[in-house]
């Protein structure tokens, strides 16, 4: 799975992630069911058991119910009809209402499956969660409510609508304070984790950014929004000087954050440590990042950055993920 597109996408692909692990528990439990004797899908045995502990339940009930369209839902009630398992009456005042229930065969399958498969499942999920996920249903039942509350379409539309209004105007370039510790550290980790594995120089920075860059020389600049909102960080930090030579800055810490990128604040930052390196009488910036990265460097190949063997040995060891050294130089 090393170059798995939904792995290294989970969040844009989690619909997708949960689907591949619905169907491996239901491919399984196709077979357990089979194995046992039992001649019928689990999609099928949810049903079974819905009508069982309603005891009579209408088709659009159902539906409701277990979250599935009424034309998926009748797809496999017509099923179990076939098999004799369930009956179907229609509602003399309503004739578009049809009320479900068990026939005596399918009350007898209901308890053999409750008897002889569901508990033995019940354990072996419980034990699978409790040694990997323990909070996994309890966080499954947090972001169907969150759903219900706000739908995943209304919370993208209302992303959309908010980017949309927001200009360049909106977005102003101010110094690092302490009082945005919490954001400079929240977008870069959110940034780093997405991408590649945290590392200990990360940890280190961005936990203590004064000890790190400011009382060394460095400067952290912010994206900050109208409303007060952080939405974007990056940082000019001052390396040891090696063998005499004037002590080089390293342009880093480059993040936005996820809901405002693609509207430039990145390019935005750059143009600003740019002038305050100037302003500093600084002759150049380096940084370091990797080729998965594309559109990050063709943005700062677009700026003035050039790709550089000289800064790649000098300072790539500084990060593990290295494997890319650029360098601008004031002009």
């Amino acid at each position: 799975m090393q170059n798995d597109i939904i792995l290294k996408n989970p969040y844009i692909f989690l619909g997708s992630r949960l689907k591949r692990l619905s169907d491996r528990f239901l491919t399984d439990a196709a077979k357990i069911h089979h194995d046992l004797g039992f001649e019928m899908f689990p999609s099928q045995s949810v049903l079974l058991a819905q009508i069982g502990d309603a005891g009579e339940i209408s088709v659009a009930q159902l539906a409701e119910i277990l979250g599935q369209s009424q034309p998926a839902i009748t797809r496999n009630l017509n099923n179990l009809r076939d098999m004799g398992l369930i009956e179907t009456v229609t509602v003399k005042a309503d004739s578009r209402v049809r009320m479900v229930s068990l026939t005596h065969d399918g009350q007898g399958l209901l308890a053999g499956l409750r008897g002889k498969i569901w508990p033995r499942v019940d354990g072996v999920i419980r034990d699978l969660l409790l040694e990997v996920a323990p909070d996994f249903c309890s966080n499954l039942n947090k972001i169907e409510a969150a759903l219900d509350d706000q739908s995943f379409d209304t919370r993208f539309k209302t992303l959309l609508e908010k980017q949309a209004k927001l200009t360049p105007q909106d977005v102003e370039i101010i110094e690092y304070s302490d009082e945005y510790a919490g954001d400079f550290y929240k977008i870069n980790i959110d940034w780093i984790s997405e991408n590649f594995v945290v590392e200990d120089i990360d940890k280190y920075v961005l936990s203590h950014p004064n000890e790190a860059i400011l009382d060394k020389g460095g400067i952290i600049l912010l994206a900050r929004l109208s409303n007060g909102e952080i939405v974007g960080t990056c940082a000019l930090m001052k390396m040891d000087a090696q063998n005499g030579e004037e002590p080089e800055y390293e342009f880093t810490k480059l993040g936005v954050s996820r809901h405002y990128r693609g509207l430039k604040i990145g390019e935005k930052l750059i143009y600003a440590a740019f002038a305050r390196a100037r302003e500093m009488g600084l002759k150049s910036l380096f940084l370091l990042t990797n080729h998965q990265q594309r559109s990050s460097i063709h943005l700062y190949e677009k700026l003035g950055f050039v790709h550089s063997g000289e800064i790649m040995d000098k300072y790539g060891h500084e990060y593990e993920r290295a494997d890319v050294a650029m360098k601008w130089v004031a002009e």
